[in-house]
């Protein structure tokens, strides 16, 4: 009977683990040159204009949009403003992408140009480049910087090489398909999230220009947009919950808006990074010990934030690849770089996480996760299942200055075993706590936790059998990243519901409180 139990709650684990991944990431759909994960691709400050499908008059959505704008948009973009940031949309039709296209292009592609040309001054001079210029001369690295050094045009340069961030123009579209309000008075939201880029090729681009004496150029032009990615269906952007939060006193501290504001914001800000190549920010690794980069506020750095290191090697044919050597994540020592580079730049510190040795010069590209983690564990006399949740971006919130780094939440499903069971017994329980993983030598960890830990109230033809037994938990995890979404583990574990339970039971051979196992966690 236990052995049948075991293997039926090992198999389940092992299954919904497997088809988790794939399942959390959803539909999407996109265009293969900016979407492939291509460390090459040269890195350009990108802008974006952020745009809402609003749905009818739904004051709920309404009032999330005004939310999710109040956030304001990430440090990494510079801001392409249109006269509008919202589309509306019939409440039952689906999207359709292309017609969506038609309609960018009619009603934003023009007002995107005109943040880079926006005033025209005459014919001879043609439209003013003042804005290319000072977005060419913020875009610009320490190394960008120290190249027009050795330029007779110097600044010039830098100025110019804001023609090339054109290119880089996007459009992030927010649809908050449907909200509902839940019997407790909370808001469950779905939301979707469709990725456009303005196709600044070399023939549109030589059309406007042939124009440049033309001050109705703009309007004259016709300027495509391509789709880039359509975020649908995807578990993270779905089933989100915001709940109102008070103080003691009674006063609304955080409202139902703004909490799930908050949730589609920076979900949908680690699907677009993951999905589009020009939103990963990328620099050279600048020294190893410790490992430091000139990555910093200005591109979005934030504690936590995952890196992969790359090394540069040519084949036999003489092409580069970009082989992964390693993996890091941001400190709380952040650069505030946020301004035009003098060549001497902050620097901004880093901890690997997984695998080899890390050199100078290797190539650090952005590549963030969820922060959410989920696994198994099997030990001598326990066997269960957990999840995982990092809220360093939560603690940072109160500590901006200097956020606990590798602190999570748990929660963790839990069988007993070791002694005969009766049919009324009831040994499954519910555990939740806080952990803190610490990393050394490159991939190894270790994460003390401590908890608490419930079985609930058992009740047959109307009686109670059992009484709710209640616990502590503590132990810690000693694990390796095989690889970065990977970690195997072994556990030692403290658990006092199980002496509570052989207690309760009168068993005649206790169920021991300290167990010693292995598991596995797959990062997410």
């Amino acid at each position: 009977m236990r052995k049948n139990i075991l293997f039926r709650l090992a198999t389940a684990v092992m299954l919904f683990l497997l088809l988790l991944p794939n399942t959390l990431l959803g539909q999407d759909t996109g265009t293969a040159t900016v979407r492939e994960n291509n460390p090459l691709r040269n890195y350009l400050r990108p802008s974006i204009s952020v745009l809402y499908i609003y749905r009818g008059d739904d004051s709920k959505i309404k009032e999330t949009i005004k939310a999710i704008r109040a956030k304001g948009i990430s440090r990494k973009f510079d801001v392409n403003e249109t006269s509008t940031d919202l589309i509306e949309f019939d409440m039952e039709a689906p999207i359709d992408t292309l017609e969506l296209k038609r309609y960018l292009e009619e009603n934003f592609a023009r007002e995107i140009v005109s943040n880079w040309f926006p005033r025209f001054i005459s014919e001879e001079e043609g439209y003013s480049m003042d804005v290319i210029a000072e977005r060419g001369m913020f875009s610009a690295t320490d190394a960008d910087v120290i190249a027009s050094r050795s330029s007779v045009r110097q600044e010039a340069m830098l100025k110019d090489a804001g023609l090339n961030l054109i290119d880089r123009s996007y459009i992030l579209i927010y649809d908050i398909t449907s909200l509902e309000t839940t019997k407790e008075g909370d808001w469950i939201a779905n939301c979707d999230a469709y990725i456009y880029k303005l196709d600044w090729s070399e023939e549109v681009s030589e059309t406007f220009y042939q124009q440049w004496g033309n001050p109705n150029a703009i309007s004259e032009t016709h300027f495509p947009v391509e789709l880039v990615s359509a975020i649908k269906d995807a578990k993270q952007l779905k089933g989100l919950m915001g709940s109102e939060s008070r103080s003691s006193e009674g006063v609304i501290i955080t409202t139902r808006a703004q909490r799930l504001a908050e949730s589609i914001y920076e979900n949908a800000d680690i699907y677009a990074a993951q999905f589009v190549e020009d939103f990963k920010a990328k620099a050279p690794v600048y020294s190893i010990r410790p490992i430091t980069s000139k990555l910093g506020e200005k591109e979005g750095v934030r504690p936590e934030r995952r890196y992969f290191i790359y090394q540069l090697e040519a084949d036999e044919q003489g092409d580069v690849l970009a082989k992964r050597r390693g993996v890091v994540r941001a400190s709380n020592k952040i650069a505030k770089n946020d301004s035009i580079a003098t060549g001497d730049s902050e620097l901004t510190r880093f901890y690997q996480i997984q695998g080899g040795k890390i050199y100078e010069g290797m190539l650090m590209q952005e590549n963030p996760d969820f922060g959410i983690a989920f696994g198994g564990y099997f030990t001598f006399n326990e066997a269960g299942a957990f999840a995982e949740y990092n809220i360093t971006k939560l603690i940072s919130q109160f500590f901006p200055n200097n956020p606990i780094l590798g602190g999570s939440v748990f929660i963790r499903g839990g069988y007993p075993f070791g002694q005969k069971q009766e049919s009324d017994q009831q040994r499954l329980y519910v555990g939740f706590g806080v952990l803190k993983e610490f990393n050394f030598m490159r991939f190894l960890t270790l994460s003390p936790y401590l908890g608490y830990a419930a079985a609930p109230e058992v009740k047959k033809d109307g009686v109670v059998v059992q009484e709710q037994l209640v616990g502590f938990i503590a132990g810690a995890k000693g694990g390796a990243n095989i690889s970065p979404k990977m970690n195997v583990f072994i556990t030692a574990d403290y658990n006092s519901l199980k002496s509570t339970i052989s207690e309760y039971y009168s068993l005649e051979k206790s169920i021991s409180s300290f167990s010693l196992g292995v598991g596995f966690q797959i990062s997410l």
